[in-house]
C-alpha cells in the first residue's frame, strides 16, 4: 500500500473584511488501480475516457494547462462534474461505478491528471 498527501492552502486578505487563511490536509492510503500524474490532450469533438467505471472510490486530480480554453470534466454518462478554466485545477472524490472523462471547449487542450483509489 502507498499513501498520497493532499494539501490545499488558501490565503487572502483582499476578498473580504475578514482575513481568509486555512489549510486542508489529508493523508490517504491508496491501492491499485491508480494513475500517477500524466498528460493527455483533450479534444472538442470526443470525450476522452480517463477513468473507466470501476468498483472503487477514487480521488481524481485534473489541471487544464491550456491558456485560452476551458475543459469540462464529466462522468462517462456525459454529465459535467466540473468546468475547469485555463490554468485552473480541480480535485474530485469520485464514487464507485462512476467513470471520468474530459472534453475541451474549443480545439485541443493539454491537460494533466492523476487518480488514486482510496
Amino acid at each position: 500500500m502507498a499513501s498520497v498527501r493532499f494539501r490545499i492552502n488558501i490565503k487572502s486578505s483582499t476578498t473580504s473584511s475578514d482575513l481568509l487563511d486555512f489549510t486542508i490536509e489529508r493523508n490517504t492510503l491508496v491501492i491499485p488501480p491508480f494513475k500517477a500524474l500524466s498528460r493527455e490532450t483533450a479534444v472538442a469533438a470526443t470525450p476522452l475516457v480517463i477513468l473507466p467505471n470501476t468498483n472503487a472510490r477514487c480521488m481524481f486530480y485534473f489541471k487544464n494547462l491550456d491558456v485560452t480554453n476551458y475543459v469540462d470534466v464529466t462522468n462517462t454518462a456525459g454529465q459535467v462534474l466540473s468546468r475547469v478554466s485555463p490554468g485552473a485545477f480541480c480535485l474530485l472524490s469520485v464514487k464507485e461505478a462512476v467513470g471520468v472523462s474530459f472534453l475541451a471547449n474549443v480545439g485541443n487542450c493539454l491537460t494533466e491528471y492523476g487518480y488514486w483509489t482510496v
